[in-house]
């Protein structure tokens, strides 16, 4: 009898300890109107343990997403308070790699989790991406390497380029502009590797501006200053500028750029704002968005808002044929490249020509920008229990069978440095 007393005592204290083992890492809170969920999930590709924030209005449903971003998650969290108030479902995420390397697979990651976790209170037909500073850079690198996900990005000064374009990146402006800045960009070779060796590998990787072509989906709306960054803490306009005019080179009419200052651009009188600034000049200081930043908050009520909540910036379906660049990884609603291995920290990169447009054969032709040391690519959206053959010059056939999710997933060969490699895949008789 006492043994059997014992055993069920053990029971209970096991699941008390489970049970609070759960609410340490996912726990709710409810602050008036608005709850504060904190959640984690674990990173499919690096095995990070990823946190996230959530902040939604009760009694809800059919909220439109603001994913949002600056250096440190903390900042963000009185503002997603506040816009979750409006009837908006907000989310932070706490990266490890604030460089735009797996990192960014770690916030895809996140996203997932959202979706899967408050699925019935969200709207995924109306999901914008928000960043300020490295929370700009997030927006960048998160359009690049998942262009058919957002209906709106808003890099608020971000970094689009590390440290590959000699003269117009992020690294190269700082030393020439901030030479104080020291502090900012002396842990990036940690991050990253020294920019001398990995000059054309990990810094081409993170240049965004050539991943510009891949995002003809999402609405940009793309905020700087011009005296950004100039004998102080910062970005460097030009950052925002490249990727603007990016953008209309490539006759995209998805954009819109504002710089200030500028003139008539000015503060209105609204009592929502200080009255010190009415009537004066907007300026976007460098900062993150908040009531103390009233040029950000400026933006929040008379832009954010009304594009939240109306949802009038709408994705257009994907393409099924195109050009894409894929900084060592990238995916779309049909197939996805992963270039490398994880462990070498992002720094293979390859330009492809694609036609998805039948599921009975799909078609890549692969232009490597660094050496590939190989790879894998997944074909997704295909038929359940379907057996497909990869072919590829001078290298060996592969056949693969798709998963019950209609997945599919073939090992790519080595490519040199500039070399192609032309992929067909072609679905085999039933």
């Amino acid at each position: 009898m006492e043994t059997k007393r014992k055993s069920v005592l053990s029971c209970i204290f096991f699941m008390i300890v489970i049970l609070m083992v759960f609410m340490i890492g996912n726990h709710s809170e409810c602050n008036g109107a608005v709850i504060k969920d904190t959640r984690s999930c674990t990173g499919t590709m690096t095995g990070n343990t990823i946190s996230y924030i959530v902040h939604y209005p009760a009694d809800a449903t059919n909220l439109p997403v603001l994913l949002h971003q600056y250096g440190n998650t903390d900042k963000t969290l009185e503002t997603n308070e506040r816009i979750a108030d409006y009837g908006v479902f907000c989310v932070s995420v706490k990266l490890e790699d604030v460089h735009c390397g797996y990192g960014l697979q770690d916030y895809k990651d996140a996203i997932d989790d959202v979706f899967k976790c408050y699925d019935k209170l969200i709207n995924k037909e109306n999901v914008t991406i928000m960043g300020a500073s490295y929370g700009g850079a997030t927006v960048y690198g998160m359009a690049v390497h998942f262009p058919y996900l957002f209906d709106q990005a808003i890099p608020v000064f971000g970094i689009s380029d590390f440290g590959f374009d000699d003269n117009t990146s992020w690294w190269v402006l700082i030393e020439k502009n901030s030479p104080t800045w020291g502090p900012l960009i002396s842990g990036m070779p940690g991050q990253i590797g020294d920019r001398t060796t990995y000059h054309d590998t990990r810094y081409l990787v993170r240049n965004a501006i050539f991943g510009i072509k891949n995002n003809p989906y999402a609405h940009f709306e793309i905020l700087h200053d011009t005296n950004d960054g100039v004998g102080g803490t910062g970005v460097q306009v030009q950052l925002s500028r490249s990727y603007a005019e990016e953008l209309g080179r490539l006759g995209y009419s998805n954009y819109k750029y504002t710089e200030t200052p500028k003139a008539g651009f000015m503060f209105p009188k609204d009592d929502r704002l200080p009255t010190e600034t009415w009537n004066q000049t907007i300026r976007y200081t460098h900062g993150w968005i908040d009531k103390n930043n009233p040029a950000l908050y400026h933006f929040e009520l008379y832009t954010l808002k009304d594009s939240l909540l109306s949802g009038k910036w709408k994705r257009p379906a994907f393409q099924k044929t195109g050009k894409m660049f894929v900084p060592s990884f990238m995916e779309t609603p049909y197939f996805r490249f992963d270039l490398g291995q994880v462990a070498n920290n992002c720094d293979e990169a390859a330009d492809i020509v694609y036609d998805v447009s039948s599921p009975s054969q799909y078609a890549f032709n692969i232009t490597a920008r660094t050496k590939l040391t190989g790879g894998k690519l997944r074909l997704m959206q295909l038929s359940p229990d379907v057996t497909y053959t990869l072919t590829a010059k001078e290298n060996a056939a592969q056949q693969q069978t798709t998963d019950s999710q209609g997945i599919a997933i073939f090992v790519l060969p080595p490519v040199a440095k500039n070399g192609e490699l032309n992929l067909t895949c072609i679905q085999e008789r039933r």
